[in-house]
């Protein structure tokens, strides 16, 4: 699986980190370079992997059981040859772990166009999120332009390479609808910079220094961080500026499921 995982599949590389969850037996991360990797080790015959038709039925099964790990089996779907009502005693319960930064959905390319109005009222704003990897790091924007000249812009930079991290921010926001701020930090400096007010009409205030980006701080990832929120939820920070900055604790918990579509 080691010499597998290095190939540049995306694809196969994301269906062998999800067996790795499942498949304890297949989660060896010892790493080889040869052909034929079993032939090296110094174990009985009788240690070759199973062939894959003996459990893939039962992946599948506890797959749709468990959202794939998001939540715990129950008896939706019974495995083949597992009555209803009655749980394998050697299944792997998988719980989530509370951490709402674990990659479970990669990002990638997105471009969406956005209307934003009050509940049966007319459009206050249009705007547009776009999302683009950059070499090993996703950037984000979301603009958006209101009615009355106000300006909404916020670009996030983070990576994902087995869990989410905030790399880098910037937020303007100016116009009637927002009191002034500017506001821009990013992890590889460690400084922040903030020009903010308080209210409309008020004078305008700025600071700026070093900032210690904690490894759980999600400005500007909350959508990110919703589509591979844990069952039971998840907790993380987030820096305001005042116009120094302060950190709070933030929950995030699931309040149920809507469906929607897409098109491309």
């Amino acid at each position: 699986m080691e010499h597998r995982r290095s190939e540049p599949d995306r694809l196969l590389n994301e269906l062998l980190r999800v067996l790795t969850l499942f498949l304890p037996h297949l989660a060896c991360t010892r790493p080889s370079r040869t052909v034929r990797p079993w032939r090296g080790w110094r174990r009985p015959v009788s240690a070759e992997p199973p062939p894959i038709g003996s459990y893939y039925e039962k992946v599948v099964h506890y797959g749709l059981q468990t959202d794939w790990g998001k939540r715990e089996a129950d008896e939706i779907y019974p495995a083949p040859g597992v009555q209803p009502g009655r749980r394998c005693s050697g299944a792997r319960r998988f719980r989530g772990r509370g951490r709402a930064d674990q990659v479970g959905l990669l990002e990638g390319n997105t471009r969406g166009f956005l209307v934003l109005r009050p509940p049966g009222g007319e459009p206050i704003a249009y705007g547009e999120l776009q999302q683009r990897p950059s070499g090993a790091l996703i950037e984000s924007r979301l603009l958006l332009n209101f009615k009355d000249g106000s300006l909404y812009d916020e670009s996030v930079t983070f990576s994902q390479a087995d869990i989410f991290r905030l790399e880098a921010y910037r937020l303007v926001q100016r116009g009637p609808s927002f009191p002034t701020a500017d506001i821009s930090f990013d992890r590889k400096s460690g400084h922040h910079k903030a020009r903010t007010q308080e209210k409309k009409g008020d004078s305008e205030s700025t600071a700026s220094g070093p900032l210690d980006m904690p490894a759980d701080l999600y400005n500007g990832l909350a959508l990110v961080l919703l589509k591979n929120l844990p069952a039971g939820g998840g907790t993380g920070q987030m820096v305001v500026f005042t116009p120094k900055p302060r950190l709070i604790k933030m929950e995030l918990t699931a309040e149920g499921e809507d469906q929607g579509g897409g098109g491309g």
